[in-house]
């Protein structure tokens, strides 16, 4: 008899540790659980995060470029004013006016700064090198064309 309850209190204390093993166990998965749920939620709250900063970044970008675009002049259409108004002048240096080949005497000119290029380009400009009539001889263009025009001029010369 004293084998048989030697060995109920065997089983006894198995099945104890078991249940107790057991609650153990289930507690650890819920914790488990319930940690991977705040790292779901939180990884969620990043990406959305990280999303939000994407597309602000994006606008300040935007916004950038427009401001380069605004700064510098359109380009392209700088282009069609000096081929349709600017090329005589600048491009045989009559009445001394800088040729696209003279790259260094660009860069020079450059340094002077746009607000500077620009003023000279639309209400003319007489220097030791030559003469540069307000628009070129051209009332009809607008302020703007002549800024797209030196614009493009000095990014074509490489000044820029």
């Amino acid at each position: 008899m004293r084998k048989f309850l030697s060995m109920l209190g065997i089983l006894v204390a198995v099945a104890i540790i078991s249940v107790s093993c057991g609650e153990a166990a289930d507690k650890a998965k819920d914790a488990a659980n319930k940690a991977t749920e705040k790292v779901e939620k939180a990884a969620g709250e990043v990406a959305e995060k990280a999303g939000e900063v994407a597309e602000k970044a994006g606008e300040v970008a935007q916004k950038a470029g427009e401001a380069v675009k605004a700064v510098l002049g359109n380009v392209d259409h700088g282009k069609e004013i000096y081929d349709n108004k600017c090329m005589a002048c600048h491009m045989t240096g009559v009445t001394g006016a800088p040729k696209m080949d003279e790259k260094e005497r660009w860069a020079t000119i450059a340094t002077q700064g746009l607000d500077v290029l620009y003023d000279h380009s639309i209400k003319g400009f007489t220097g030791k090198q030559g003469v540069m009539p307000p628009k070129g001889g051209f009332a009809d263009l607008t302020d703007k064309d002549m800024k797209d025009a030196v614009s493009y001029m000095l990014k074509t010369a490489g000044a820029m």
